[in-house]
């Protein structure tokens, strides 16, 4: 504590409780982190409170992006064993969801990027899987 102070205005002064250099500073952290404290809190709340808002439900729903699957082919469609097709078709259809309509990917080659179209393969069951897909004899 500064001595001039105390010669000056007497004992009276230490009541004060006047603070040094060190504990100024000291109070200055401590009052950032309990900023920091109270900063965290309220971002807590906001963010039960954005979480607590529930969800309305959409009619129509609403959905983003392209979805894309086989299809039979017109000629195919037109012909008097179209439903065996298609049903064999609904048995081994993929289906892939993508946000571009091309459906295609950014690909990097020798430092240049590119877009390369994504694959779509039909469904390939293996023994075990082909005999829980209840195919019939003619399929």
């Amino acid at each position: 504590m500064d001595t001039k102070l105390i010669q000056q205005y007497g004992e009276d002064i230490l009541c004060y409780r006047l603070r040094s250099a060190r504990q100024k500073k000291h109070m200055q952290y401590e009052d950032f982190d309990k900023f920091l404290i109270q900063l965290d809190k309220k971002e807590t709340a906001l963010y039960r409170q954005i979480r607590s808002l529930g969800w309305e439900l959409l009619l129509p729903p609403v959905q983003k992006g392209w979805v894309r699957c086989f299809v039979l082919r017109e000629d195919l469609a037109k012909q008097q064993h179209a439903a065996f097709f298609e049903s064999i078709l609904k048995k081994i259809n993929t289906y892939q969801y993508d946000w571009r309509k091309d459906f295609k990917r950014k690909k990097r080659k020798l430092g240049r990027k590119s877009y390369v179209a994504k694959q779509q393969l039909l469904l390939t069951p293996d023994e075990w899987h082909f005999k829980r897909m209840n195919f019939s004899e003619a399929e």
